[in-house]
């Protein structure tokens, strides 16, 4: 993907909140526990000079990526509520829509699925602690071995 030249993240801290999984200088981030080294009070990374250039500095929501021209401003994460993030799978690229803050709004979660569906992107969509999937029987297939993967490294 490719940064948007119109767009940046500004307050925008989202990603650094904790719906995401990273190893950031040795402290772990995922689900319920945000980066150790986001300041929420001035809603900035504390390190952003010195963030690690393989996770952090790649790292694009799709509001803010090459999809940012079809993307309305109001779905900015700190906006919306929620994070996008596009994806490579062995047949191009899937979208995982994820519920940050609050559940989602059922407009904004039509907007995802319409955007998704016109494009013939699938989906991975978050929602209320469930992992829902959307698309093609192929990519349906492929996240289920993708779980059957994780699952066999966690044991």
């Amino acid at each position: 993907m490719i940064k948007s030249p119109k767009r940046k993240c500004g307050e925008c801290t989202v990603c650094c909140e904790g719906f995401l999984s990273a190893k950031i200088h040795g402290h772990a981030m995922y689900p319920g526990r945000p980066c150790f080294f986001i300041d929420k009070e001035k809603h900035r990374c504390s390190i952003h000079k010195e963030r690690p250039k393989d996770i952090c500095e790649p790292y694009q929501c799709a509001w803010l990526s090459n999809f940012a021209d079809a993307i309305p401003e109001w779905m900015k994460p700190s906006i919306s509520g929620v994070l996008i993030t596009p994806r490579n799978w062995k047949n191009g690229i899937y979208l995982i829509a994820m519920e940050a803050n609050k559940p989602f709004d059922p407009k904004i979660l039509y907007w995802i699925i319409t955007f998704a569906e016109e494009r013939g992107l699938p989906l991975e969509i978050h929602m209320s602690n469930v992992v829902h999937h959307r698309g093609p029987k192929e990519f349906q297939e492929y996240m289920q071995e993708q779980k059957k993967l994780r699952e066999k490294t966690n044991v």
